[in-house]
């Protein structure tokens, strides 16, 4: 009865010792055709803050399509912002005029650059094309004047344009609002068909600066 007793319980460690040993041991390799398996990719969160100051993020003279000549930059304060725009955040500023010196133009370009809180930057794109199209064509005041929203390319996270044409002036204006992280800016032109691609490919050339 002992050695019986002695060998169930010689049994019962050796089924122990198999069990933790098998619980500790590395993972048995795959079979030879069957695929490993692909450890999950940790993701980095989206970049949400540009780490450059406004005046940093304005294109040069250099970068614009075709030629240009400065013709005046500075940084902007409170007073020179709408009310709407400080409402929603507005902590920094810059604008840089430039003007095309292509023969038979000689269109100015003015591009305006803001920081906003996180998340707000797009917000200011719609404020800011719907406060054309939508608000300001319904002013008595600008009863001569017609706004249409126009198509554009993708530029930055969001981007609109908007064309404003005056009775009576040949030349319309043109004005593309994009954000990029937590960067608003404006580009604002006059001119023709080819000052608006002009204006588009400018737009797209200072996204690409908003780091």
């Amino acid at each position: 009865m002992k050695l019986l007793k002695a060998s169930v319980t010689l049994f019962v460690l050796l089924a122990l010792l198999a069990c933790s040993a098998g619980c500790t041991s590395p993972a048995a390799s795959p079979a030879p055709g069957t695929p490993a398996p692909v450890p999950p990719v940790s993701q980095a969160p989206a970049k949400t803050l540009s780490t450059l100051n406004t005046s940093q993020m304005l294109l040069n003279v250099s970068d614009y399509p075709g030629t240009v000549t400065l013709v005046g930059e500075g940084e902007r304060n409170e007073s020179t912002v709408r009310d709407w725009m400080y409402d929603a955040g507005w902590n920094a500023g810059y604008a840089r005029i430039v003007q095309k010196n292509e023969s038979g133009s000689h269109s100015m370009i003015w591009q305006n650059i803001a920081k906003f809180p996180p998340g707000n930057a797009s917000q200011i794109v719609d404020w800011q094309v719907d406060g054309l199209v939508i608000y300001d064509a319904r002013d008595p005041e600008n009863a001569n004047k017609t706004y249409t929203e126009l198509p554009v390319p993708r530029i930055g996270d969001k981007s609109r344009a908007v064309s404003i044409v005056e009775e009576n002036d040949p030349e319309p204006m043109y004005m593309i609002a994009f954000s990029r992280y937590d960067v608003y800016e404006e580009f604002w032109t006059y001119g023709t068909a080819t000052d608006y691609e002009t204006l588009k490919q400018a737009a797209v050339l200072a996204a690409e600066k908003i780091q």
